[in-house]
């Protein structure tokens, strides 16, 4: 897809251009013509390819917004990466209307306590996430899972959304590519009604449609471990 090799294009121009020395480019302000009611979805994928993903700062090299008529997409950076964004930008408006599609994404998230045992033990209720159950053991070698929450959260490929259930609380930004959801999560576990430092998660991920993988980890605060697992599927609202 055309959508597919622009975003290549840009992660790889971007990547060359932050490994070049800093020079005095100052920020300019840039407007770009977009297909009409496509602006959100554009500017949000712009935002996740413009963090700095090198470093834990969650600093940008530049900020992309929507305008308020949907039809241009407004990009603050350095001059120098205008170029690179203007050429993503003209690709993805000649790329096939199927292609350009905006579509509703939903992410399913999981946080299992796991505890060290003799031997592999599991809630029941697990059974949906197996396969990466498997991979935890694995790795890991055997424990006692244990369900921990849940939550799900659906919106538009583009759009930044949040929920919360009883223990979790979720924001993302997730934006659709082919088979593959750039999700940008920050997520919340509370623990005995407090927020635990050990389960706040912030990341920047690519995650393929239709298997649960697992994200992260942390340290409980009461002993073990959580484990934090995702599935993305696109999904009518």
């Amino acid at each position: 897809m055309r959508t597919l090799l622009a975003f290549t294009l840009l992660s790889t121009l971007l990547a060359c251009q932050k490994d070049q020395p800093a020079a005095k480019d100052p920020d300019v302000l840039q407007a770009y013509d977009v297909p009409e009611a496509q602006a959100a979805e554009i500017a949000s994928l712009l935002r996740l390819m413009m963090a700095k993903a090198k470093d834990d700062s969650n600093t940008r090299i530049g900020y992309a917004l929507a305008s308020p008529n949907g039809r241009q997409v407004l990009v603050t950076a350095q001059k120098s990466y205008q170029a690179s964004i203007a050429a993503w930008v003209e690709q993805l408006k000649n790329a096939p209307a199927s292609t350009a599609q905006r579509r509703s994404i939903r992410l399913e998230y999981w946080v299992v306590q796991g505890k060290p045992a003799a031997e592999r033990k599991q809630d029941k209720m697990l059974a949906p996430l197996q396969p990466a159950l498997d991979a935890l053991f694995a790795e890991y070698g055997p424990q006692e899972l244990t369900f921990f929450d849940r939550a799900s959260v659906t919106g538009w490929s583009g759009e930044k959304v949040q929920n919360q259930s009883a223990r979790l609380e979720i924001v993302h930004t997730a934006v659709a590519r082919g088979d593959v959801v750039d999700a940008d999560i920050e997520m919340e576990v509370e623990m005995k009604g407090r927020p635990s430092a050990a389960g706040k998660l912030r990341a920047r991920l690519n995650v393929p449609t239709g298997k649960f993988v697992v994200i992260g980890d942390a340290q409980a605060p009461a002993g073990g471990t959580l484990y934090y697992v995702v599935r993305a599927s696109f999904s009518p609202l």
